[in-house]
């Protein structure tokens, strides 16, 4: 199945050998100009208006401000400017380029240079790439269903006035797509991107780049014992629910490592039985945010040619209400012999998840991430700007708190203190689902997922709540910010420092 996936065309991508000219010049139809901080600096003789506009004291370019203006060429080349604020602080570099990008896109060029005027080359390359990831990902377009809609993206050619190597071109591109996938997905509405349509796109991209897969079904789970996935989809009007594992082998095996990426596919989520209002239930075809972003970055990681191997566990289903849905005070036993206690059916997410986290554990990876919009309580401790991020391994937050700010994608850490799990003890069954208060339900949620986490692997739980930011967030433009799928990659590449950290603890 193929028409969950998007089948937009990206611009194709070039670097120029030589410096911007007037011939050049005349070929684009906006010239992306990124200044680095300090003094205004000398700017190609393609440029010459643009130099004495931008040295007016009332073109008024600054890290906060874009400043715009047009030559007199024959094609009237737009040049939107932006001053970067900072060259080592890696938010506001993705707040200025995507700023940038939106607003050079918003004329609808067919032909688009990205010029860095200044700085060390090391540097103009870095922003360079940068401003690529950004006008791929801002000329995405997001599914439309209006009779009326027009794809307005006419960007075909994106040239880059800097010495960016192919590898980073790959990297960016590759990461500029994961992002694109995963708001793709979750932009789908519910009856489009049903648990039978995710699936098949997910097999669909496993095909498309090589990778083998496997889906469990809610037959095959229940013989298992999975079930604390089972009760969340014992309520589903269709018995299309299960957990698919996609896997991506290296070409080399020598040396490599196991990565296991998880996602959390919620389809939709009423809430089951504890229904929820609606507000709260407005934009529940996002709660398979998580799956969307691993998925994405196991393409991505197959498309890098990843030295490492990859499993893929996407925990698809809906939690609807019904006669046959779960219920509060049920027990239910898990994949890994736990009994549970049911207390609220909104919190399915770590339900449907523990299931697979215990699937994931059995193929003995050397790190397991997990990616979920899991609870509103993180939301209310970091807000939407930030993730929530939680470890069995301490000793990996600080690599997490840097890595994520380089991603412009910012993680907050929270404590996993032993003592948490005290918190979630039942006295007719092993573990109660949540607490009843919901106090500090982000802490309480992860700390019943490390329950289904073998206690030797390292484990990395991130509470997507920058899943939707209004206006954007790091180089998106839209409410949907596909945060995670840079992140998952980036995390990815750091593997063997992840586990040197984790392995110092």
């Amino acid at each position: 199945m193929t028409d969950a996936l998007p089948n937009h065309s990206p611009a194709r991508v070039s670097v120029s050998r030589r410096p911007l000219d007037e011939r050049q010049c005349a070929e684009l139809d906006c010239v992306a100009l990124l200044l680095p901080p300090g003094d205004l600096p000398s700017l190609p003789s393609a440029l010459p208006s643009a130099s004495r506009w931008l040295r007016r004291k009332n073109a008024g370019v600054s890290p906060t401000r874009l400043a715009t203006t047009d030559l007199d060429n024959r094609r009237g080349t737009r040049i939107v400017a932006i001053q970067v604020a900072s060259l080592d602080d890696s938010p506001s570099i993705a707040d200025a380029v995507r700023r940038l990008a939106v607003a050079c896109l918003d004329s609808q060029p067919e032909a688009v240079g990205i010029l860095v005027a200044g700085g060390a080359d090391e540097q103009a390359a870095k922003l360079s790439a940068w401003a690529l990831e950004a006008f791929l990902i801002n000329d995405f377009r997001l599914p439309n269903y209006s009779t009326s809609a027009a794809d307005k993206s006419r960007l075909r050619r994106l040239r880059l006035f800097a010495s960016v190597t192919g590898s980073d071109r790959l990297l960016a591109v590759s990461r500029a797509n994961a992002n694109n996938l995963a708001r793709w997905l979750g932009a789908m509405p519910p009856n489009y991107l049903d648990a039978s349509a995710l699936r098949g796109a997910a097999q669909q991209v496993a095909n498309d780049h090589g990778l083998t897969s496997r889906f469990y079904s809610v037959k095959q789970l229940r013989k298992m014992g999975a079930g604390a996935f089972c009760a969340v989809a014992q309520g589903n009007a269709t018995d299309d629910a299960g957990i698919l594992r996609i896997s991506y082998t290296p070409k080399s095996t020598r040396k490599s490592k196991r990565l296991a990426l998880l996602g959390k596919g919620v389809i939709f989520d009423t809430g089951g039985n504890n229904l929820k209002p609606f507000r709260a239930m407005l934009d529940m075809h996002l709660d398979m945010q998580g799956s969307a972003v691993a998925l994405a970055a196991t393409k991505a990681l197959a498309q890098l040619n990843y030295p490492h191997a990859v499993d893929c566990w996407l925990a698809i289903t809906e939690n609807r209400i019904g006669p046959t849905a779960y219920k509060s005070q049920d027990i239910v036993t898990a994949l890994n012999g736990k009994t549970i206690q049911t207390i609220h059916t909104d919190a399915e997410g770590r339900m449907a998840l523990a299931d697979a986290l215990t699937l994931a554990g059995r193929r003995k990876p050397d790190l397991m991430i997990d990616f979920a919009t899991l609870t509103g309580s993180c939301v209310n401790a970091v807000t939407t700007r930030y993730s929530g991020v939680f470890s069995n391994t301490a000793a990996l937050y600080p690599a997490l708190k840097e890595l994520s700010r380089q991603c412009a994608e910012p993680l907050w850490p929270f404590p996993m203190d032993a003592i948490f799990a005290d918190d979630i003890r039942s006295e007719v069954a092993d573990l109660v689902q949540c607490r009843v208060d919901g106090n500090g339900d982000h802490i309480y949620a992860a700390t019943f997922l490390q329950q289904f986490v073998p206690p030797t692997t390292p484990w990395i739980h991130i509470d997507l709540s920058a899943a939707q930011h209004k206006g954007g967030l790091g180089l998106v433009g839209t409410e949907i910010t596909g945060v995670g799928a840079r992140l998952g990659v980036e995390l990815a590449r750091e593997l063997p420092h992840l586990l040197a950290a984790a392995d110092d603890e």
